[in-house]
């Protein structure tokens, strides 16, 4: 069982495992950065390496290696948020338990908290004991995409390891050897903020042919030639956070093109088109349909049961009125 460090991490994994050499390895690590730069597998590598009783690099033969393969290494918690949903103090209450007990084989408990930013208020102060009496050769390693989303107290008492987006000829090469069309590569990574593992998904979604029709529809509707119903219940039926995504990322680059002709864009490949519809719009408009967007979003992440077609509608008629 080798260890696939991704590129772009190998500075962070040296710097532990010299750490980990020297005995100074502190008791929780708090692993932040975008989505799709391979924080959780970083978290999961990092304790398969330091749970193999032969090797740094998980040797595969020994009992550890063989049980964390099979995904049951009694060593080793690993807790998620539900479907984004909170993580609830109950659940911060088995880590502690977990956390009391001895070490059944080796060295080490690890504790990984993926989306730890899903604590509620009274998770989080659950697990705050912990983190400030650490017992010996126990590791928790919180993982995040939003860091100012846990508490002062949490973030106060962790390691913070960060994890930027690589360089883009260092994605693109990656992102090669994963048999992603280079042309599409280069797009998809505007996309994902310079993401490599978040493209891996969007072609998986076949996000470009998704796009690419949406965005037909988009321009056709501003120029006339459908009517904002057509478009809204064609659209109520897709993914509305998608849709959302890519309006804003169209409303950014027609704002780029107000303010000068010669930009990069995001949707480079939609030129032409973005730069005749540059001439419908104030910058005015186009900076209240993107503040629109921007609360369109919010509130799709929020509590309320909201009607796709009416939230479109709403969102649309404020651009073609």
């Amino acid at each position: 069982m080798t260890l696939d460090i991704l590129p772009w991490q190998t500075s962070q994994w040296q710097n532990l495992q010299r750490r980990k050499d020297d005995c100074k390895l502190p008791h929780a690590l708090l692993l932040t950065g975008i989505p799709g730069v391979g924080k959780l597998d970083f978290a999961e590598q990092f304790a398969h390496s330091l749970l193999c009783s032969d090797s740094q690099n998980a040797c595969g033969n020994c009992k550890s290696c063989k049980l964390l393969q099979a995904g049951n290494h009694p060593d080793l918690l690993t807790i998620f948020s539900e479907d984004g949903k909170a993580i609830k103090v109950d659940v911060i209450r088995d880590v502690v338990k977990f956390v009391n007990y001895s070490a059944h084989i080796g060295k080490y408990k690890i504790i990984i908290i993926d989306s730890a930013d899903k604590m509620n208020i009274n998770a989080a102060n659950a697990l705050l004991k912990t983190l400030e009496e650490p017992s010996n050769n126990v590791l928790l390693i919180l993982v995040t995409n939003r860091l100012m989303a846990l508490p002062a107290t949490v973030r106060s008492r962790c390691q913070i390891i960060p994890f930027a987006a690589p360089d883009e000829k260092v994605a693109l090469q990656w992102l090669r050897t994963q048999e992603v069309n280079i042309d599409s590569a280069s797009l998809l990574l505007k996309f994902a903020n310079g993401a490599p593992l978040k493209v891996i998904n969007f072609v998986e979604q076949d996000l470009l042919t998704f796009r690419n029709k949406i965005f037909q529809q988009f321009n056709e509707l501003l120029i006339g030639k459908l009517t904002l119903a057509s478009v809204s219940q064609e659209w109520q039926k897709l993914d509305l956070q998608q849709i959302l995504f890519h309006l804003t990322s169209w409303v950014v680059d027609l704002i780029r093109l107000h303010s000068m002709q010669d930009v990069k864009l995001i949707n480079f490949d939609f030129a032409v088109q973005l730069k005749k519809l540059t001439k419908k719009y104030d910058i005015k408009k186009l900076y209240k349909f993107y503040d629109d967007l921007i609360s369109a979003q919010n509130l799709l992440h929020g509590p309320c049961n909201l009607n796709p077609q009416l939230m479109l509608e709403g969102l649309l008629i404020n651009l073609i009125i």
